[in-house]
């Protein structure tokens, strides 16, 4: 009896296997859902170059939306790989776009919980600067709509437009926010120059010098040499890099920096970019990484300039970003590097555009997978979890917000701590912020790498 039992157990187990066999292969033999001309260019694209295209779906399901069918593709892991389509342009970017501006929404615990939008950066000759917005202030409502938990995200939203925006500002005094002035911000059309400010702290043999440095942009490598070379005449010591909201850039300047600063030769190992089986290895020299450059230096060039420092203290927050990331990341095998603030975005790969070639090109689309990851001499990398700073300070614990430079923002106060040897002091506690910087870092373009 018992044997019979099993027998029709393993006879109804065969039988559902069978089923289940030829279910599964009635699947894998069906025709595939048509893809469009736009899809497979994707699909076809992302085979070839993308980092992760051995783990692609093999049959994609189709959308007419370009944007929709490639975030269908992308591995988890994937946050920064994006399609331009000249057809469908993206109705929103970012209020630094549009007005030169950088701001965080968060709780005032001064002024009874109540919420604000705090101005982080203004940038010279954007509108922002040039109504009059500066570093630290504050406002309570866009286009007089009331900022509150509930209406943040749809404000962020209204910034990223460049519709024009009315910021109504308050000023802080005896715990009450008083209302300050009425602000109308019109989108303008400017170009930023990456070096803000230059300047030293200290005197004699213990000058720190100070250079906030807000893009990684080749067009202004000369800007950026001249103002590293003034800090060179001025004798300092050690020196403190800003880049808290920088969203990354050209690889090229940041070899610049790192041939400026560091006691490195050209033929050293800056970055090493590693692709699928398709694209194998490339190691890149720092003097590779300036040949990428539209100027070219060559050390010889540079020697003039050359600050050769044993210390490098580099200001962080989660807008940092990307070319960045790669500067804090890859200069540590050649130098003590300080990493002061907040934990970064995590962008640790590289892209390159890929559009259709051809005669008669089948789509309008460029693509930017992420093709490469990024390492250091040492064989370090992977930190797509944002790099950790040595020194965990939130920008936010100490308000208003000081001007950029001051020697009371307490990452600047931090970093002249170090700078002097001293250990740093006791931390303030930091508070939750929603800020437009990590936006902007994020939808930033990655690492682009030459083909």
């Amino acid at each position: 009896m018992k044997d019979r039992q099993y027998s029709h157990f393993w006879s109804l187990l065969l039988l559902l296997w069978i089923v289940s066999s030829l279910s599964c292969r009635k699947e894998e033999t069906g025709p595939p859902a048509p893809l469009s001309e736009g899809n497979q260019w994707i699909l076809d694209s992302m085979r070839v170059y993308y980092y992760w295209n051995d783990q692609l779906p093999a049959r994609p399901t189709p959308d007419p939306d370009a944007r929709q069918f490639l975030a269908g593709l992308l591995h988890p892991a994937d946050r920064f790989s994006y399609l331009l389509d000249p057809e469908h342009p993206l109705p929103a970017y970012s209020s630094f776009a549009y007005y030169g501006l950088e701001y965080a929404f968060t709780q005032l615990k001064e002024a009874g919980d109540r919420w604000v939008g705090i101005v982080m950066l203004a940038v010279p000759g954007g509108s922002a600067a040039t109504q009059g917005l500066k570093r630290g202030d504050l406002f309570t409502a866009v286009n007089g709509q009331e900022l509150t938990a509930s209406s943040a995200e749809a404000l962020h939203q209204v910034l990223k437009e460049g519709k024009g925006v009315t910021l109504n500002t308050v000023r802080l005094e005896d715990g009450q926010l008083k209302e300050a002035a009425s602000i109308m911000l019109p989108p303008t059309h400017f170009t930023e120059q990456p070096v803000y400010l230059a300047k030293v702290f200290g005197q004699g043999a213990q000058k720190t010098g100070y250079l906030f440095y807000n893009y990684f942009d080749g067009r202004f490598d000369q800007q950026l040499l001249d103002s590293l070379y003034k800090l060179k005449q001025a004798g300092i010591r050690s020196l403190i890099l800003d880049l808290r909201y920088n969203p990354g850039g050209d690889v090229s300047s940041a070899a610049l920096i790192g041939a400026v600063v560091a006691p490195v030769q050209a033929s050293a190992l800056f970055v090493t970019y590693k692709a699928n089986r398709n694209g194998g290895t490339i190691n890149s020299s720092f003097q590779d990484a300036l040949n990428d450059g539209p100027y070219q230096y060559t050390f010889d060039q540079l020697g003039p300039y050359r600050l050769s420092l044993s210390k490098l203290i580099i200001l962080t927050s989660a807008g940092t970003a990307s070319a960045s990331e790669l500067l804090v990341n890859n200069l540590s095998p050649y130098m003590e590097v300080v990493q002061i603030g907040e934990k970064t975005m995590g962008k640790d790969m590289a892209s390159f555009a890929i559009s259709d070639q051809g005669a008669t090109p089948k789509v309008s689309y460029t693509l930017f997978p992420l093709v490469f990851k990024l390492y250091n001499a040492l064989g370090k990398g992977d930190y797509n979890e944002g790099l950790t700073p040595g020194i965990i300070v939130d920008e936010f614990s100490r308000l208003p917000l000081r001007a950029l430079g001051d020697e009371n923002d307490v990452l600047i106060e931090q970093a002249l701590e170090n700078a002097g040897g001293r250990m740093a002091g006791k931390m303030l506690p930091g508070r939750p912020v929603s800020a437009s910087s990590v936006t902007r870092s994020r939808f930033f373009p990655p690492i682009i790498k030459k083909r």
